[in-house]
């Protein structure tokens, strides 16, 4: 049984008694996100992402074999995770939780995941006009935008479509400037405001 203990090692993982290797994918995967977070978009490659590794040439390949392949895996690989917590995540039962779940998604993004979050913007700023790649993210933020709707609907917002958007792109915009600028900003006090203007006909 794997447990969540972090070795600080990204070539292994920790079971209940010892060490044991990471699955050459997973290792692959991670590697790729590391790659594109520290170097850009422009230097994902088979061998970048073996070499990132320590993996034989070649291995990266056996996986993904072709550089569409790689890119698709490495979208899915950042994005899963956050998409299966959506349902989990907002679910909150006040405008006042709501803001602090948001928040504390930014929050995560932006320090624990902070490196997934920086190979995602790499890949959509120098690639978006590539479809595969607009697609593979495009769930994740529909499903993203959908849950804070439908909060916004159960709190009796006049506009909840609007109300949404606009505090999904704060979070966005947000998260952009600590990955890109390194500001520190809380983001309770402009997600709260917005909420608090959505709110305030209902």
């Amino acid at each position: 049984m794997k447990s969540s203990f972090n070795t600080g090692d990204t070539r292994f993982i920790a079971s209940t008694d010892k060490l044991v290797p990471m699955r050459t994918r997973e290792r692959a995967l991670k590697a790729a996100v590391t790659v594109v977070a520290t170097k850009g978009f422009q230097a994902l490659t088979h061998a970048s992402v073996d070499a990132e590794a320590e993996l034989p040439a070649g291995s990266t390949s056996n996986y993904f074999r072709t550089k569409s392949a790689l890119i698709s895996g490495l979208i899915e690989h950042i994005s899963a995770p956050e998409q299966r917590s959506v349902p989990e995540v907002f679910a909150p039962e006040t405008p006042e939780e709501l803001v602090d779940k948001v928040s504390a998604l930014v929050i995560e993004l932006t320090t624990n995941r902070r490196e997934y979050t920086a190979a995602r913007l790499a890949i959509f700023l120098s690639g978006n006009h590539r479809a595969e790649i607009r697609e593979g993210f495009a769930v994740g933020g529909a499903s993203f935008r959908a849950a804070v709707k439908a909060c916004f609907e159960r709190f009796g917002a006049e506009d909840p479509g609007l109300a949404s958007d606009a505090i999904v792109a704060c979070a966005e915009g947000i998260i952009y400037r600590q990955i890109v600028w390194g500001f520190d900003i809380d983001p309770r006090g402009q997600l709260g405001l917005i909420a608090k203007g959505a709110l305030a006909s209902s």
